[in-house]
């Protein structure tokens, strides 16, 4: 289960329980020994290994670098029992929180946004280890960040489904064409020239110019070889409609189909899993 789905869980259980208990206990000492540090980057890139996909520091530093803090600082609380700590982040959360929630058009933003307030709840369930009201406040504001939460889940799904490009020819050799001729003998055949298929889908969450093509076909055409000086040329015999041909390609396209389709599949049903638990999670607070 990714971690932040777990903490909301932890943060929705505390209610009418007591919630530093369960805090201390079950989220600090069962999650700072495999993640020791800062709890809410390596939450958020546990979520984004389950759709590999990298967050961009570029992202954290820009838009949030303040919950880093937030969320050290939290955990500091388990050591000190300075309720005052809970006192500043509860007011520093909520405020980053207000300020993020417009602005989210992106899953990074909306995975990100979700582990903050996570971590916001924790806060304000440990608060009311102190002060019994809290439990008021964490009643309103798990509907309020649900309310929020819920509508947008679907945006990791759409976004997963636009992570994979259409399949399209990769050869910068071929002048405009989806096939190679090679300029050498073809070891099927001496007298023909090898041609080849190449065909790719690009992963639009990773290197987009680096890109792996998944899959490549090489059969024999009706090219013959000539001599010319001290190399080879090749000559057209051969027309773009033969049988041969046209089934060479047709199993170049419908092999990198199949690896795209198995490839995306796989992706969007992680996609799914999370967006499904980060739902049922929320709907903890409407039976509340």
């Amino acid at each position: 289960m990714p971690i932040l789905i777990f903490v909301l869980e932890k943060a929705a259980e505390a209610f009418g329980a007591k919630a530093a208990e369960i805090i201390i206990s079950e989220v600090v000492e069962g999650l700072a020994a495999r993640i020791s540090g800062d709890l809410f980057r390596k939450s958020v890139e546990e979520i984004c290994a389950r759709v590999q996909k990298i967050i961009d520091d570029a992202f954290f530093e820009r838009d949030l670098a303040s919950s880093r803090s937030i969320t050290r600082r939290f955990f500091e609380f388990e050591n000190t029992r300075d309720f005052e700590i809970l006192d500043e982040l509860y007011g520093e959360s909520t405020t980053i929180i207000e300020n993020l929630m417009p602005k989210v058009n992106s899953w990074e933003g909306y995975l990100a946004t979700v582990q903050l307030m996570a971590v916001a709840l924790l806060v304000i369930a440990g608060l009311s280890e102190k002060n019994a009201d809290y439990k008021k406040v964490l009643i309103t504001r798990g509907k309020y960040y649900s309310e929020w939460v819920i509508p947008k889940a679907d945006l990791i799904v759409q976004l997963a489904e636009q992570s994979v490009t259409p399949i399209r020819a990769v050869l910068p050799e071929s002048l405009g064409k989806d096939y190679r001729i090679y300029d050498k003998e073809c070891p099927i055949d001496k007298t023909k020239a090898c041609y080849a298929y190449q065909y790719a889908f690009f992963d639009l969450w990773r290197n987009y110019d680096s890109a792996i093509p998944l899959h490549e076909h090489t059969g024999t055409s009706h090219y013959y070889i000539s001599k010319y000086w001290d190399g080879k040329i090749v000559t057209p015999e051969f027309d773009e409609k033969d049988p041969d041909f046209r089934l060479a390609r047709k199993l170049a396209i419908q092999s990198t189909s199949e690896k795209r389709e198995a490839f995306l599949n796989k992706r969007l049903n992680e996609a799914n899993k999370t967006r499904s638990e980060i739902i049922r999670v929320c709907q903890v607070w409407n039976r509340v």
